[in-house]
């Protein structure tokens, strides 16, 4: 078999990152691991018809962190994708298409609930860009798809006030 993309078993022992968020508290813990990651606006996919919304992103490997914010050096990123499912409706606050080439950096998950747990599920970016998700329920996967590449800065990305 001729393989011509790196897949995440060709690595080492480590296995790919798989979680589910179903409540608030999982999507806390889901959200963390996204803390900067990074994509373009063509990295977005809304399926209407599966009521699906699928984010093929490139995000730190936060599992590797140390206490203190220390890290493995040099700070590793894999290719992971997002999918909310359950999706009402979708609406968004990106660049325009002239900027569709602009990275986007996905800073947290926050869940605002609604009636019977349905809810609106925001990505919150930097640059004050947001996607908005209502759902009829939490029900989001994040599964790592790729080889880990080091991230061409090597360092925890900082955030000065």
């Amino acid at each position: 078999m001729n393989k011509t993309d790196a897949q995440y078993e060709d690595t080492f022992a480590d296995e790919p990152l798989k979680v589910r968020a179903e409540d608030q508290e999982d999507l806390t813990v889901l959200s963390s691991y996204l803390q900067d990651a990074i994509f373009l606006k063509q990295d977005i996919s809304h399926d209407k018809e599966k009521r699906e919304l699928a984010i093929l992103l490139n995000r730190i490997r936060w599992e590797l962190i140390r206490d203190e914010g220390k890290s493995r050096e040099p700070v590793e990123r894999v290719r992971s994708l997002l999918i909310i499912k359950d999706v009402l409706e979708l609406n968004h606050f990106l660049p325009d298409a002239k900027g569709s080439d602009i990275p986007l950096s996905l800073l947290a998950l926050q869940f605002k609930p609604g009636e019977d747990g349905t809810g609106r599920l925001s990505c919150r970016l930097s640059g004050h860009w947001d996607i908005h998700v209502s759902v009829e329920c939490i029900n989001v996967y994040l599964t790592d798809v790729t080889k880990p590449y080091l991230a061409p800065s090597r360092k925890i990305p900082s955030h000065p006030e």
